[in-house]
This record gives C-alpha cells, sequence and structure tokens, in this order.
C-alpha cells in the first residue's frame, strides 16, 4: 500500500480519544503496515475500531511503567516493533492553583509526563536494540509555553513533554531516532472539548482568542503528527509543532 507511511509499524497511547482516533486512522489511510492503538480497557470498550483498517487494539495504563513494559514485548511478539511511537494519552482536570490537590497534581503528572516517559524510554530502547531508527512523537500543548488558568498540573505536564522530547533528540540521534511535539491550540476536540462541556461559558472568549477564526480539529493535529512521523520530516527533530490557528501570538493565558 502506498502512502506518506506505507510500512511503518505506528503504536500511539490514547488511541481511542479524539486525537489518538484520529491519527490512527489517518496512519492507517497512509499505508502504515501495522497500527496499534493502545488506551484504557474501558475507552476500547467504548470506541471499537473497524476490523477492516487492520488497527490491532491494546489495553494499557501507561502510567504503570510495568503495564508499559509488557505491552511492548506484547506488540513485539504478536506483530513486531513498532518504528513509530506517539505517546498522546493525557487527562486534565480544572481546578484553581490554590485547589489543586495532590492527588490530582500526581495523576496528571503520572499520565501526562511519567506515562509519555515510560512509553518512550521503553520505545527507544527497542529501537536502538533493532539498529533502524525512528520516530518518537508527543502530543503536547499550546498551554506547555502559554500559562493558562486553572489547569496549572496540565500546563506543567505539558511543558515537561518538551523538553523530555529535547532532550531524547539529543541523546538518540546517533541512533537516527527523531524526537518531536505536536503541540495542539484550542480544539472542538479532546481535552478542550471536554472542558468546554463542563464550562461552556469558556468556548465564545477562546473562539475570539484564534486569530484563523475558528478553533482546531482533531484531524488537523494527526496530520501534523502524520507528517512528522514521515519522511518529509527527515531533518527535523527536537522541535515542537505548534497547531493553534495563531492563538499562542496573543500570550494571554485565559485559562481553557
Amino acid at each position: 500500500m502506498s502512502g506518506r507511511l506505507a510500512g511503518r509499524r505506528v503504536l500511539i497511547t490514547g488511541g481511542c480519544g479524539d486525537i489518538g482516533r484520529a491519527t490512527a486512522l489517518l496512519c492507517a489511510r497512509e499505508g502504515a503496515a501495522l497500527v496499534v492503538a493502545v488506551d484504557l480497557r474501558e475507552a476500547l470498550a467504548a470506541h471499537p475500531f473497524d476490523d477492516a483498517l487492520g488497527i490491532a487494539c491494546y489495553a494499557c495504563d501507561v502510567a504503570d511503567q510495568h503495564a508499559v513494559a509488557a505491552l511492548f514485548a506484547n506488540v513485539e511478539q504478536a506483530h513486531g516493533l513498532p518504528n513509530v511511537v506517539i505517546a498522546n494519552a493525557g487527562i486534565v482536570e480544572s481546578a484553581p492553583a490554590l485547589a489543586v490537590t495532590a492527588k490530582i497534581w500526581r495523576q496528571t503528572l503520572d499520565v501526562n509526563l511519567n506515562g509519555a516517559f515510560y512509553v518512550a524510554q521503553e520505545a527507544a530502547r527497542a529501537l536502538v536494540r533493532q539498529g533502524r531508527g525512528g520516530v518518537l512523537l508527543f502530543t503536547g500543548s499550546w498551554v506547555g509555553e502559554v500559562p493558562s488558568r486553572q489547569i496549572m498540573p496540565y500546563c506543567v505536564s505539558k511543558a515537561g513533554l518538551q523538553m523530555l522530547s529535547r532532550c531524547l533528540a539529543l541523546e538518540l540521534a546517533p541512533y537516527g531516532i527523531r524526537a518531536n511535539v505536536v503541540a495542539p491550540g484550542v480544539l472542538d476536540a479532546g481535552v478542550s472539548a471536554q472542558i468546554f462541556r463542563q464550562f461552556p461559558e469558556r468556548r465564545a472568549p477562546f473562539e475570539a482568542l484564534v486569530p484563523l477564526g475558528i478553533l482546531g480539529t482533531a484531524d488537523q493535529v494527526a496530520e501534523a503528527l502524520a507528517f512528522l512521523a514521515s519522511d518529509a520530516a527527515a531533518y527535523i527533530t527536537g522541535t515542537t509543532v505548534v497547531v493553534d490557528g495563531g492563538a499562542s501570538l496573543f500570550q494571554r493565558g485565559e485559562g481553557v
């Protein structure tokens, strides 16, 4: 099958969320030899993929380092090692900074940052072992650089992803492994849509904040991830591609 990702084997965590699902579907359409969608068991049960697409689904809590190691062992045994790994799983809980509990802080960092580290390190070890190079991608956020009210742990976790990616890019370059971040802005999908459902009054101010005039989509983020996974991005590593319609140009930090 032809396509930008022909012959690649792609694994994406958070595969049943809006961005994860859009990315898995796009990778399959772009000719990936294998697409593995990883999510929590209940998410997989609620959002099955069409079997005709050949997308393999695995349950894993990325905050559990041992579960991540088992995931890669199981995928390798059943399909071979993926050479494109996208750490996309993420959670958010809205609370004022002074009301953030230790539980909220710990859970957010465990999934968004620690989980991404566990996945990336396990993937990198496998890629180095097979000696053919590969791609590590992370789903960040524009709030990794622009502070935002009510979601401090989420902002911190996404800022950490950018440095994690840059460190990996530097150390893994000799092995032919690239590492990059795609940082979505305010989307009508994923975390943003979740917050807009909880606080509908926040939608209009953010629509006004985006210079391009509309909220982004999961498909637009998937396109950026697919580009960075492809040969067209062969000379790009250690960078963050911001997909936000220009929202971060204002540096306002209004809070999503």
